[in-house]
């Protein structure tokens, strides 16, 4: 049973706290790995340093500041719900319209950005947002064959706003959303077997031997990367850091270890995770995301969490001028205090039962229709080449 209107108040509360894990989990993994980027090596004394969140590094942030991959969540939160702070609407449609355009007001404030997110949305124009555009763009840029994990590491607001969806209009939301930066089958199927750990998991709180096999049933891209999980034959973390598969490995390897380590706590996952190395910020966003929707926001410590909404530097915000790791200044929409916890509520409240999508300007709701859409946007970009 998802949440919907005649779910029992407390199974919804129950709902809502497993949702907040899984965005909190990766908001957390993010802001503590950030602490820790670019790092050559690491000490365990430094991973219980950044896991108190101060900040700092080399990005200079502030305490319990975010970086790229959960502004970005922040991105896909705030086009989901735009309309709905408009006209209070209870079926939130997935709003690429509104999602490119906070895609590209944050992309001209980043800090932190990778090579293939720049590239793909570069083309927006925040005033006159066109997913199109973007689609053309992804579909033909020098990083079209990109299977960077900078579409895995924003995407649990996605995975909560989809979990009453059927597999199918998950799996099309899924596509259609990643595609705004990422294109290749495999990262983008990638991101709809993570989602689909998520919404397995809030359906079935605790089941990790259910959302893992399911998950690893429903993989046709990525098979082997479970078949390597399970012989512990992980990706190198610290060699081509930033690929896909090296989070998502240790998301499910951890996934699959709390079956039969039930005393495994997130806090002991997210210290061994920034341990790993290499890209500690989305290694930590990716594995927390997963993990946080086993373990709900109520076994997230809560010291970690408030660290995260106690930041807030706006542009406008001179208190903390001269302060240390006071951090940088972020656009009100990219600081999780001012929003997230309302806004997860009520995203899990008004979750949809079927896909409805707005792009260009025009509501989808026939499956047939929203399935053209990339079809359409890449043979109109074949007719302008020839």
């Amino acid at each position: 049973m998802g949440c919907q209107e005649s779910t029992p108040k407390h199974m919804q509360d129950f709902t809502i706290k497993i949702c907040k894990g899984s965005v909190i989990g990766a908001y957390v993994g993010d802001a503590a790995g950030g602490v820790l980027e670019f790092m050559r090596s690491i000490t365990r004394n430094q991973v219980l340093n950044a896991l108190t969140f101060p900040g700092g590094g080399a990005m200079r942030l502030g305490q319990g500041q975010i970086t790229d991959d959960s502004e970005m969540a922040q991105c896909i939160l705030y086009g989901i719900l735009e309309q709905q702070r408009i006209s209070k609407t209870k079926n939130l449609v997935l709003d690429l319209d509104n999602i490119t355009k906070y895609y590209g007001t944050w992309m001209r404030c980043a800090f932190d950005i990778g090579n293939t997110t720049r590239n793909a949305l570069k083309v927006i124009d925040p005033e006159n947002p066109s997913p199109l555009d973007v689609f053309h763009n992804v579909a033909t840029n020098s990083t079209s064959h990109s299977t960077s994990n900078g579409c895995l590491m924003r995407i649990t607001p996605q995975a909560v706003w989809g979990h009453n969806l059927s597999n199918q209009d998950l799996k099309i939301a899924v596509e259609l959303q990643t595609n705004l930066t990422h294109s290749v089958p495999k990262v983008v199927d990638a991101c709809y077997i993570y989602c689909l750990a998520i919404k397995h998991l809030i359906h079935y709180p605790g089941d990790a031997r259910g959302a893992y096999n399911f998950a690893k049933q429903e993989s046709t891209k990525i098979l082997s990367w479970f078949e390597n999980i399970e012989i512990e034959n992980l990706p190198n973390p610290q060699k081509n850091i930033g690929q896909s598969e090296i989070a998502f490995s240790y998301a499910f390897y951890y996934l699959r270890k709390v079956i039969t380590q039930q005393d495994l706590s997130f806090e002991k996952i997210m210290e061994d995770t920034l341990f790993l190395g290499g890209d500690t910020d989305t290694n930590a966003a990716i594995v927390g995301g997963l993990l946080g929707a086993y373990f709900g926001v109520k076994r997230i410590p809560t010291n970690w969490i408030n660290s995260i909404l106690n930041f807030d530097k706006t542009k406008n915000d001179r208190s903390q001028i001269g302060q240390q790791n006071s951090g940088i200044a972020r656009p009100q929409f990219l600081i999780p205090k001012h929003n997230l916890i309302n806004d997860l509520d009520i995203l899990v409240k008004n979750a949809p039962t079927k896909l409805s999508v707005k792009y260009m300007g025009r509501i989808y709701t026939n499956q047939d229709s929203i399935k053209n859409i990339l079809n359409e946007a890449r043979n109109q970009r074949i007719a302008q080449i020839v």
